[in-house]
């Protein structure tokens, strides 16, 4: 019974546990009895996790799956008990079921997604990948896009690429070529965030040359966003200004709102380089308006990386961008899209609130920094 105990983890449902072990109440009692597990009324634990451990430790490897697919199977059938998608997900992989992993990683890792724990979702699209060999294609490029975001979001960009690499070639293969223009423009972001500027520009030269083929669409706005975002990194202003605004009406017309709120930041950003103050300022504080309602949260993040440099050139008329950026800062959860330093962005914008007067916001957005 305590085997069982040990496979199923804290907390522990005690029907489920007779259920897996097959053993009466009166041995939960005597667990109980002994000191190893606690009664917390609806469920138990171990009174030390070490002694979880060390009898998890002491089944053989063939029992501990058969345990394993034991839990499993009761907690697919058992009626009444909320399911826990990753601790079902974890169940699968231990007892080596593929079609429970496909059903239940996925699933966990969109559920992570909603409550942004984007670390928790790369895990979850990492586990269905190792089950994912014989899985159509299509369905495995589209796990592999799923894990290349999650972790980029975390910034695990080695392993973002590497995913990204693997679902541009079955795209490549599979002779699609909007999806693989996509992949590209994706890709470029990845390697722009590596520094690599030859490589990250002919990803999105290449996305462009793939996206021209088909009529001005969602695809194209993307692309056209991607090379005049990568344009504005390398300085060529005047190129992302040209680039950005192309993508800019496209996105307007298909309605792609991440593509727009990208490319007015690009756009923006731009126009400050170039010294067109007032202009660049409006499509800075546009895109940030609209990433904020439509819950955008990379891109709010990089919108408001523009504040500093709007401060820097209008320091004393632009303070009210510094404190809305300063605002967001200290009340947005720290886990933001790479390549934006949030603890940076936090103590620039420390710095630019001091120079405006400000010196108590600016001691209270530097030791929320420090």
């Amino acid at each position: 019974m305590l085997e069982a105990a040990a496979i199923i983890g804290c907390p522990i449902d005690p029907d489920v546990l007779q259920r897996v072990a097959g053993s009466a109440a009166a041995d939960v009692e005597d667990a109980l009895a002994s000191g190893m597990l606690l009664d917390h009324g609806r469920t138990l634990t171990f009174r030390h996790e070490l002694a979880r451990e060390a009898i998890l430790s002491a089944i053989p490897a063939s029992r501990r799956v058969t345990l394993f697919r034991r839990v499993l199977q009761v907690l697919e059938t058992i009626a009444g008990v909320p399911r826990d998608l990753a601790r079902l997900a974890h169940y699968a992989e231990a007892a080596g079921n593929q079609a429970a992993v496909l059903r239940y990683a996925p699933a966990a890792a969109r559920r992570a997604a909603r409550f942004q724990a984007h670390r928790e979702e790369a895990d979850q699209y990492a586990r269905a990948l190792r089950f994912a060999a014989s899985l159509p294609p299509v369905q495995r490029a589209e796990l592999l896009e799923a894990w290349s975001y999650a972790c980029y979001l975390t910034a695990q960009i080695e392993q973002a690429l590497t995913a990204r690499e693997a679902a541009l070639q079955i795209w490549n293969t599979l002779g699609d070529a909007r999806k693989e223009g996509e992949n590209r423009c994706h890709l470029a972001n990845l390697l722009w965030a590596q520094a690599r500027i030859v490589d990250d520009e002919r990803e999105a030269e290449a996305a462009v040359t793939l996206m021209e083929q088909f009529p001005a669409g969602p695809e194209l706005a993307m692309a056209y966003g991607t090379l005049a975002r990568l344009r504005g990194a390398t300085r060529d202003a005047a190129a992302a200004i040209f680039m950005g605004e192309r993508a800019i009406a496209l996105a307007e017309r298909a309605g792609s709102t991440e593509t727009l709120i990208d490319a007015l930041i690009t756009v923006g950003e731009a126009r400050l380089a170039l010294g067109e103050i007032d202009g660049g300022q409006q499509q800075v504080e546009a895109s940030m308006r609209l990433a904020i309602d439509a819950g955008l949260d990379g891109l709010t993040a990089r919108a408001h990386q523009s504040g500093p440099r709007v401060c820097r050139v209008r320091p004393v008329a632009r303070g009210d961008t510094a404190s809305r950026t300063r605002h967001w800062v200290l009340h947005r959860p720290r886990s933001r899209p790479p390549p934006l330093p949030h603890d940076g962005l936090a103590r620039s914008l420390s710095s630019q609130t001091g120079q405006l007067g400000r010196r108590t916001k600016s001691g209270e957005l530097g030791a929320e920094c420090a």
